[in-house]
């Protein structure tokens, strides 16, 4: 049986109920419905990992959001600059759907 993975660096984040609903709504859509850690793992991947992102580093380790955090957005805690980074791929995916929310 395959080893789980453990994650050691944990990081408390909020949303808005909007960012909560769009989560979400992104988790339904996969074949498989990822938990909410899951899919905000993923869309930080796939948002730092995106061309349309800023800074073009990947999502592995804490030091690359740092740098981020560095680079890109001066002052933002972790926290803060997660929530960033989720909002700006959500909004992205959402206009590759050719419509804004309101």
């Amino acid at each position: 049986m395959a080893r789980r993975l453990t994650y050691t660096n944990k990081v408390l984040i909020g949303f808005t109920d909007e960012q909560m609903q769009l989560v979400d709504d992104w988790r339904r859509k996969q074949s498989e419905i990822p938990s909410r850690s899951e899919a905000v793992r993923a869309l930080i991947g796939e948002a730092l990992a995106n061309n349309d992102c800023p800074s073009g580093i990947l999502p592995d380790h804490l030091p690359m959001l740092d740098r981020y955090i560095q680079e890109e957005r001066p002052g933002l805690s972790r926290t803060e600059a997660l929530q960033v980074i989720v909002s700006m791929f959500l909004s992205l995916q959402d206009g590759k759907k050719g419509g804004k929310r309101r």
